[in-house]
């Protein structure tokens, strides 16, 4: 069972990234190895530091996607 990924209005982009991540169960690698992103990359966003913004939007797309096929397979 992953660990507590509960997404609050204070969250950062960065923190929201690694707590979908963590919701879908991956590692930094395992995502990164699926969308080809680096695990540097991810880690860089998911502290919030400076990074190549068309890798950022990559991430972020890539993390949408994600979140929202896990939204449609475990519907409220």
């Amino acid at each position: 069972m992953p660990r507590d990924a509960t997404i609050t209005q204070e969250s950062s982009v960065g923190e929201w990234g690694k707590k979908i991540r963590i919701c879908l169960n991956m590692t930094q690698q395992e995502l990164g190895d699926k969308y080809g992103i680096s695990k540097e990359d991810i880690d860089l966003f998911e502290h919030d530091m400076p990074m190549n913004p068309d890798v950022k939007h990559r991430l972020l797309k890539a993390l949408r996607s994600s979140r929202n096929a896990m939204c449609q397979a475990f519907p409220r």
